[in-house]
């Protein structure tokens, strides 16, 4: 590992981390919301599909930077 210093990837991981803690604990019961919403007809399948998108986006960014602020050196 090398060391880079600041590159703000740390200040990411800092700031996602909430929404991160959310994400990964509430994971299954947001893709069964927004397939209910899906079926009760408040929204659309490319909206579905945009959401459920949305939340693995989330968890993979999530881990991404995590690894990423880990590596800079602080």
């Amino acid at each position: 590992m090398s060391f880079l210093g600041k590159s703000g990837a740390d200040a990411v991981f800092v700031a996602l981390n909430h929404i991160c803690k959310v994400v990964n604990r509430y994971h299954v019961k947001l893709d069964a919301a927004i397939d209910q919403a899906a079926t009760d007809g408040v929204i659309g399948s490319g909206e579905a599909t945009a959401a459920h998108s949305f939340i693995d986006a989330a968890s993979i960014t999530c881990e991404i930077f995590k690894l990423v602020s880990g590596n800079s050196g602080f």
